[in-house]
């Protein structure tokens, strides 16, 4: 009965071992070493609990020879059934913090910081803000011995931090104040109501539609200057009011405004 006994412990000890592991595969590696420490607590308490028996089990046949050990057996099985079931307790409680942490993590803003900028965007992907910058510096130096008509110069020709986003998915912003020259005026600054791709309704101060190079932004036009028409001839910013689109398939953009008319080269409010 001694032999049957330690085997039926042994066979407990090792569906213990294996309960554990099953557990400490499905939890985090933060949390198995504490998992561990309690398991490893339970198997020593085990294995006293079995040597307490055993002793029990010499001194009764040393007592009683013929008494049977059949109570003490159904109490270590029991006792090994109680640690097995607090064993996946612990598990189950780790897989709570798990998904509550899942469940955090899909409800916090999304921060991202990379060469489009600086974005934060909500859970939902429904409110956006970014923020990026232009800078461009100018230098103009003129050689030679001769005395020069031109003069030596260094300055910041742009610096516009440019702040964008997206509000409840279907508003987009833009408000872009320039720095540049020594003085600060205001470059962008509209919202535009995203109804469907091929109507959009943009309001507020930006680049009026008259122009494709001046339509570009300056880090990306092929020349450090614009050409002639562009830069002195047309209209810079406007404040007004336009319905812009894509149809056909993206194949074909329009954009109908109204303005408030500004001079050649420069800004409405200048």
């Amino acid at each position: 009965m001694q032999s049957l006994r330690l085997r039926g412990a042994a066979a407990a000890v090792i569906g213990l071992s294996i309960s554990t592991q099953v557990v400490l595969a499905q939890t985090s590696p933060d949390s198995q070493d504490d998992l561990r420490n309690q398991v490893q607590q339970m198997r020593q308490q085990l294995e006293r609990l079995e040597k307490r028996l055993e002793q029990q089990d010499q001194q009764a046949r040393q007592a009683a020879p013929a008494a049977s050990p059949s109570e003490r057996e159904q109490g270590l099985q029991q006792r090994v059934e109680e640690l097995d079931q607090q064993v996946k307790v612990l598990g189950r409680k780790q897989e709570l913090q798990q998904e509550d942490t899942v469940a955090a993590k899909k409800d916090s803003p999304k921060i991202d910081a990379g060469e489009g900028g600086l974005v934060v965007k909500s859970a939902d992907g429904q409110n956006e803000f970014r923020l990026r910058g232009l800078l461009q510096v100018d230098g103009r130096f003129f050689t030679g011995d001769q005395p020069s008509p031109g003069v030596d110069t260094f300055l910041l020709r742009r610096v516009r931090p440019i702040f964008e986003g997206t509000l409840f998915g279907l508003y987009d912003f833009r408000f872009t104040p320039d720095f540049g020259g020594g003085k600060a005026i205001v470059q962008d600054a509209y919202i535009d109501a995203r109804f469907e791709p091929f109507a959009k309704l943009r309001v507020g101060k930006f680049k009026a539609p008259v122009s494709l190079e001046r339509l570009q932004s300056d880090q990306f036009t092929r020349f450090v200057e614009r050409a002639y028409p562009s830069n002195d001839l047309l209209p810079n910013r406007d404040i007004g009011a336009q319905l812009h689109g894509e149809v056909l398939d993206k194949t074909l953009e329009f954009q109908v405004g109204v303005f408030i008319g500004s001079t050649d080269g420069r800004n409405s409010d200048d």
